[in-house]
């Protein structure tokens, strides 16, 4: 799961543990507003992804996406499933959700952790 910051919209990035494809340019991105059920497909070049950073990058400026952008809300749920579009299987080769640190209240007691394998959400013991 990713947290987001809200105010960087219509950019959008989040972390990336899947795996290795041929190319970022056979790479199809379908984001999905879980509230409204709103998806849109996200091709190169506004969707980039860095195999070596490990990070995808989304430019959601393009006047197609406007509309989905515009009613995405701090409550918002969005899930990123990526396809390599050489598999004629159709199989998501990646997974992931993202919110919005605007939706938790307060981040103060939640630090995201990053590895090459997991995500860990650390909640503070508060007495």
């Amino acid at each position: 799961m990713t947290i987001a910051d809200i105010t960087l919209l219509p950019n959008l990035d989040f972390n990336y543990i899947g795996r290795n494809i041929s190319s970022e340019k056979d790479a199809k991105i379908v984001l999905t507003n879980q509230e409204t059920k709103d998806s849109i497909d996200i091709l190169f070049p506004d969707a980039v992804i860095d195999i070596n950073l490990k990070l995808v990058s989304l430019s959601l400026f393009d006047n197609d996406f406007r509309f989905f952008v515009k009613e995405i809300t701090s409550d918002s749920t969005l899930s990123a499933v990526i396809y390599d579009t050489l598999d004629d299987t159709n199989t998501p080769i990646f997974r992931e959700m993202i919110v919005f640190s605007d939706s938790m209240e307060s981040t103060v007691n939640y630090e995201q952790y990053n590895s090459d394998e997991e995500y860990i959400f650390i909640e503070e013991n508060t007495i």
